[in-house]
């Protein structure tokens, strides 16, 4: 579903970007196109960071947190599923897509949750294939391999061979 709008029951406004409804997960898909650098701090603070064509800064600025962003719209569809009586028997993900491709985005001292909720647009399909593919084996990622493998087939393999007992052993490989 593409440019969705609901209102919670403050008549609070939500547009969503994107809401991706699958058999065992959804996801909601918070659409970023960043001019500049964006840094992103220890404590989830976002800071654009623009330069003159020869890289030199001229102006850095806080902005406005897009996963802060997209929590709320995660709430309110919460809401509205609830409201309505709508069955949801599986989690959505909030993810936030950054789809300027000259947009560097450092998350070096982000924290992990925020880290692994913010995506350039070329590395959505990975995500949205590793969120699914762990959510229909049940298990629960603390942390997802950003650069691990974009290889669909084998992120598959090592996650069918998930065992109970190596849930420990598992999760450290990602």
């Amino acid at each position: 579903l593409h440019d969705i709008t609901l209102f919670d029951k403050s008549a609070e406004q939500s547009q969503m970007d994107f809401i991706v409804l699958t058999r065992n997960c959804g996801f909601i898909l918070e659409s970023k196109c960043l001019s500049g650098d964006i840094k992103i701090d220890s404590e989830g603070n976002f800071t654009r960071i623009l330069k003159t064509k020869d890289g030199k800064v001229y102006k850095t600025v806080g902005i406005y947190s897009p996963i802060h962003q997209n929590e709320i719209h995660l709430s309110v569809l919460n809401t509205f599923f609830n409201d309505n009586k709508l069955p949801r028997n599986y989690p959505i993900e909030p993810i936030v897509v950054i789809s300027n491709d000259r947009c560097i985005v450092n998350k070096t001292f982000a924290p992990s949750s925020i880290k692994n909720s913010i995506v350039k647009y070329d590395q959505l399909n990975v995500k949205i294939l590793q969120l699914m593919i762990c959510e229909e084996h049940g298990i629960k990622l603390i942390r997802l391999p950003n650069s691990f493998s974009k290889d669909y087939e084998f992120l598959k393999k090592l996650i069918e061979g998930y065992k109970e007992d190596d849930t420990h052993e598992q999760l450290t490989l990602f």
